[in-house]
């Protein structure tokens, strides 16, 4: 947009100046002709046919505007087409026998040209119903012999800034015609005029080198109109076999403006705004004061805002910025009121085995924005703390022996701001340890009085071995420490150890768990049953 209103200040600047840009302006709300496309001075084999053009960028049917061709022929302009006459001087070097000279919209034929018309200035205006715009070129008629003029295309109007680097590009390509070879060996060069006419151009030589490129980049260090043309040549040797100069590129350098401060004139429509909101520049005005004037910027037009949105409540400051300058002004934002979110599912704790996972999970549900979770955790005694990274809908909690309480916060955000929170109940976690059981050695069928005390020496006791009537027994031992009780019926006397020598009916020892203990116990059971054996042989009680 500034570049559209750049460009028709410099079109009326350089009407003012140079008949180049012929513009007229009125307060008419049809629209202006931009001409992206003028015609070339393009030098014509004598006998050809001059062919010209005209493109606006917003008549693209050519329908929207008319187009009219003027020849300036011996110091007076004569109209070409409409208005013509057939006594006008210039019209016996261009043959009309044939209907092929004329004009259709934006196109201009002039057949069989004839050297006679030879640097003649031309131009062609288009108009609207109020506004118009004008180019200039000269038709040139070269020898018969030559080459058909190459074909080139270049900008008709370029706007920039003070020390703004720009870039004029042409390109150009030979053109069939009356020849039967082409050659296609292209070179180019650039010129520069203090005026709109070809005729005036001068080559940009720097130095040695001399700018015959596709490109040129005009010097752009001071403001004012600039003239420039670049040549196009087609066929190697000199002289050059065909030649042709684009149209003459208009360059409108302006000052640069210097910002230097803004200023709000009218307030946004809008100064309160609720937490997550974001600012709304509609009704505002401010002014920019520039080393020209000044600039006013309506609805935020052309500026930047700092912050975009707001994210906590209080009064904020909005900073408007536009390209070097600033200024800020101050809106109220307050807490929207928002239900707390509803959880539906509480997480459930509970006691766990070291290696089995604890999965922790909450649902909430909330129509006034976007659910955000944190997960928090406290030990016995301590404090309450949040648990990094831990912000979905599911934690698990790392297996660590002991018992820790865990709890989710669940938030509505809006714009990036919370603007309520419900905290989830408490979940206790507690990790165990597997337990492990020592093996029992011990049997369970011993005890002290079962095992009879051990007796040895000389002093050792013989228990008493007597019988109830019918019955005669004798406690034995085994050589491998182990004894048994042997009992034979009746009057039968004969004790026989280890129940060798007998009718064994039962044996019964009952040894100690220690080994040590049952190895002496063994012993002397064994000392004391073969000695109450020998007594009873003996008839001694």
């Amino acid at each position: 947009m500034k570049k559209a209103i750049c460009l028709m200040l410099a079109a009326a600047l350089v009407a003012a100046l140079v008949p180049a840009l012929m513009l007229t302006a009125s307060a008419a709300t049809d629209e202006f002709p931009l001409i992206e496309s003028a015609p070339k001075n393009v030098c014509w084999p004598e006998g050809t046919m001059a062919a010209y053009q005209c493109v606006c960028s917003n008549d693209k049917g050519h329908e929207k505007f008319s187009y009219n061709w003027f020849i300036t022929f011996d110091g007076k302009e004569y109209p070409i087409g409409v208005g013509s006459k057939s006594t006008d001087p210039w019209r016996k070097y261009v043959d009309f026998s044939g209907g092929m000279t004329g004009t259709i919209g934006n196109v201009l034929w002039l057949d069989k040209v004839q050297k006679g018309l030879d640097g003649s200035l031309m131009r062609c205006t288009v108009s609207s119903k109020t506004q118009s715009s004008t180019v200039y070129f000269r038709i040139m008629v070269g020898d018969s012999t030559m080459f058909s003029p190459p074909d080139i295309t270049a900008p008709v109007f370029v706007t920039c800034d003070q020390g703004e680097d720009i870039t004029l590009t042409v390109s150009g390509k030979p053109t069939s015609g009356n020849v039967t070879e082409i050659k296609d060996f292209i070179t180019y060069q650039w010129y520069e005029s203090p005026d709109y006419d070809i005729y005036n151009i001068k080559a940009i030589i720097d130095g040695d080198d001399t700018h015959n490129g596709k490109t040129y980049k005009p010097d752009t260090s001071e403001p004012g109109t600039y003239f420039y043309a670049c040549g196009v040549f087609d066929g190697e040797g000199e002289p050059m076999a065909n030649y042709s100069y684009s149209n003459m590129i208009i360059v409108e350098v302006l000052e640069k403006v210097e910002n230097v401060s803004m200023e709000v004139t009218y307030m946004p429509n809008k100064t309160e705004y609720y937490v997550g909101e974001s600012f709304d520049p509609k009704g505002m005005v401010v002014r920019v004061w520039r080393s020209d004037g000044y600039l006013d910027l309506k609805d935020g037009k052309d500026l930047k805002f700092e912050p975009v949105s707001f994210s906590k409540e209080g009064e904020q400051k909005v900073k408007l910025i536009y390209e070097d300058i600033n200024t800020e002004i101050t809106v109220k934002v307050v807490k929207k009121t928002v239900a707390p979110p509803k959880i539906t599912e509480q997480p459930k704790g509970g006691t766990f085995k070291l290696g089995t996972e604890c999965t922790l999970r909450v649902k909430a549900e909330s129509s006034d924005g976007e659910l955000s979770y944190q997960w928090y955790q406290q030990e016995n005694g301590k404090e309450k703390t949040l648990i990094p990274d831990a912000t979905a809908q599911i934690y698990i909690p790392p297996q660590t022996e002991g018992e820790i309480s865990y709890s989710c916060v669940v938030s509505v955000t809006a714009g990036g701001a919370v603007v309520s929170e419900a905290e989830s109940a408490s979940a206790i976690v507690r990790y165990e340890a597997e337990e492990t059981t020592a093996p029992d050695t011990t049997s369970p069928d011993t005890t002290a009085e079962d095992t009879p005390a051990a007796t040895t020496g000389a002093d050792a006791t013989v228990p008493d071995t007597s019988e109830p009537a019918g019955t005669t027994g004798a406690q034995t031992a085994d050589a491998d420490g182990t004894g048994s009780d042997t009992f034979v019926p009746g009057d039968d006397k004969t004790s026989a150890i280890g129940g060798q020598d007998g009718k064994s009916s039962k044996a019964m020892i009952i040894v100690l768990a220690s080994v040590a203990g049952a190895m002496v116990v063994g012993v002397g059971v064994t000392i004391a049953v073969l000695a109450a054996a020998a007594k009873k042989k003996k008839g001694v009680k």
